[in-house]
């Protein structure tokens, strides 16, 4: 990875008990980093959402219309993500926001079946959505239940009245892939849902789903969707920069159910996982690897951060003198610091071992945007290291952190 990449991504101020390396549910795949964003996600947790409480959903996020009645869409299971399907979708998102406009078949001609097929060979059932106009995964998924304004009347034998709706609850679907682009095409936001009847291997995992979101205009929403069918979590959370949060049942039961918790809005990227402990005592972490970022507060244009670079807990020193530093990334391979470009002269960035031994020293003739990199030894032990930035001047600003292999 580029320096200068690094340079721009998050300042992560927390130590996790992760491997480097660790992937499970949740976590982006080798090859596909960034796939699902953020609004991928929250198609994803608004749909299950859905599906575990329609009502509740309709009651809290519609409205009072005669739509997702339990008598037509008794409540169903959740659904898993799947890489392929998410490809599949984000692909068509894509094609549709910069080149031929809504339509289920590709740009090129080719049907929503044989373009899902393409990417996806866990299931030959499938179902797709497809929307356009509204900038926010959950006003999106709300356009979809309502199937028009006002909403179709809930008609399960007629997809052309609510087929989105009948997509969304359909309990043959146990996998999920959303996509999302932006283009100059009319209305600008493209979205889509790709639906499929396989089983997913992630099916045991009882966090399906896990965003933030912005639901009004000075708090984050911390949204997870929880399902294990028998029995309440004994615990649930969400971890933002290292803090434990409670998180409450919003909507379904505690079994099966929405759980939240707001935050007021930050000016940059913080880091986040929810940890749920079910009734057996059992810990369960979403993403299970690394962490989910808060793209779009204060700024934020990060996703998501894999177990390697999930490294520091800081800690200044001498406030006078934190100026020097805007942000660094730490990874087991190297560390990138960031100056503040209104400071001058030399700087010196050492790494010191737990003992206080000088592991490395790199210099640097100023302060420049571009930052100083160090790159750590291989034998570089796993623990706390102390991190010292020095001004010419005289200026020290100290950073404790921990490195995670």
């Amino acid at each position: 990875m580029r320096p200068s990449a690094l340079l721009n991504a998050i300042v992560v101020t927390a130590i996790f008990s992760v491997n480097a390396g660790q992937r499970g549910y949740g976590d982006p795949l080798p090859g596909y980093p960034s796939f699902p964003s953020w609004r991928e996600r929250g198609v994803h947790l608004w749909t299950n959402a859905c599906r575990i409480d329609p009502a509740g959903f309709r009651d809290r996020y519609i409205g009072n219309y005669s739509i997702l009645l339990p008598s037509n869409y008794p409540r169903v299971g959740p659904l898993y993500r799947h890489i392929d399907l998410n490809r599949a979708a984000r692909f068509h998102a894509s094609e549709m926001a910069n080149d031929c406009g809504m339509q289920h078949e590709s740009c090129d001609g080719t049907s929503a079946g044989n373009r899902i097929r393409s990417y996806y060979s866990n299931s030959s059932s499938w179902g797709e959505n497809i929307a356009t106009s509204r900038p926010t995964a959950l006003r999106t998924v709300v356009q979809w239940l309502m199937d028009g304004d006002p909403p179709a009347a809930d008609d399960p034998g007629r997809l052309g009245a609510d087929g989105h709706r009948t997509n969304i609850m359909n309990a043959n679907f146990n996998e999920i892939g959303a996509g999302y682009g932006y283009g100059l095409n009319k209305w600008y936001h493209f979205w889509v849902q790709d639906f499929s009847g396989g089983t997913s291997e992630y099916a045991y995992h009882p966090i399906p789903s896990g965003t933030h979101a912005f639901l009004d205009s000075s708090g984050i929403t911390f949204c997870a969707t929880y399902y294990d069918s028998a029995h309440a979590p004994r615990k649930a959370s969400v971890v933002v920069d290292n803090e434990e949060y409670e998180m409450s049942l919003v909507l379904g039961d505690e079994d099966r159910g929405t759980y939240m918790h707001e935050l007021d809005r930050s000016n940059g990227c913080r880091p986040y996982y929810f940890l749920f402990t079910d009734s057996q005592g059992n810990s369960w972490r979403y993403p299970e690897g690394g962490v989910l970022v808060t793209c779009g507060e204060g700024g934020c244009t990060e996703e998501y951060a894999p177990a390697e670079s999930l490294l520091v807990a800081t800690r200044h020193r001498s406030s006078s003198t934190s100026g020097l530093v805007r942000q660094f990334v730490l990874t087991a391979t190297a560390l990138y610091i960031q100056l503040n470009s209104a400071c001058s002269g030399k700087l010196a960035v050492s790494v010191l071992d737990p003992r206080g031994k000088i592991i490395c020293t790199t210099r640097t003739d100023g302060c420049g945007a571009e930052g100083v990199l160090v790159s750590m030894p291989d034998q570089l032990p796993c623990g706390c290291c102390l991190i010292t930035v020095s001004g010419e001047n005289g200026a020290v600003v100290d950073f404790r952190a921990a490195i995670v292999r």
